[in-house]
């Protein structure tokens, strides 16, 4: 990429789906981001979280997405960035280890 290149931001948030994961990757659900899995879990006073976490049974989720890019962009610098992620978040791309989002609602990108 040439330095006064302009950059183009191209929404990511289409096309994604989630499951828990103790469930089949059968069971995937298809989503659009932003979306908090947790929020369509039953509400129950006797969940651990408490009130801290509005009394909804929180899992672990996987959110997941395929793409591709075409051969003008494979040659253009590409920067994936995430805005808010909840914390103990990972992203992988084809299987490898980009980033980590230890913290609550946290932005990162990766290039």
């Amino acid at each position: 990429m040439k330095r006064d290149e302009p950059m183009w931001p191209t929404s990511f948030c289409k096309g994604w789906t989630y499951r828990h994961l103790e469930e089949p990757a059968s069971l995937r659900v298809p989503v659009t981001l932003p979306r908090d899995a947790m929020l369509y879990e039953p509400m129950d006073a006797s969940n651990p979280g408490c009130a801290h976490a509005g009394w909804y049974a929180g899992r672990d989720y996987l959110y997941e997405k395929t793409f591709f890019v075409d051969s003008e962009s494979h040659r253009k610098k590409q920067i994936l960035e995430f805005e808010g992620v909840y914390h103990n978040a990972g992203v992988l791309f084809n299987g490898v280890p980009l980033a980590c989002c230890p913290y609550s609602y946290t932005g990162f990108a990766w290039t």
